[in-house]
């Protein structure tokens, strides 16, 4: 049984090596994927982007009315 198995595993793997079958698997399986997962984390990237740039502005604000103060 496990020769069995090891041989579809090589013959799979074999098909996946195939430059056609590359394309195929890229423009058809990791493509859309890869968009689809982008689609969703854009909002967190956004989101944590705008936080750390307003976190950032708000430090060198208080640093600038820090050493004006003093």
């Amino acid at each position: 049984m496990e020769k069995i198995s090891q041989q579809l595993v090589k013959m799979c793997l074999d098909e996946c090596r195939k430059e056609n079958n590359k394309k195929l698997i890229h423009d058809e399986i990791l493509d859309p994927l890869i968009m689809h997962i982008l689609e969703k984390i854009q909002p967190i990237i956004i989101v944590t982007s705008v936080y750390f740039i307003t976190t950032a502005v708000m430090i060198i604000i208080l640093v600038v009315l820090f050493i004006m103060k003093t």
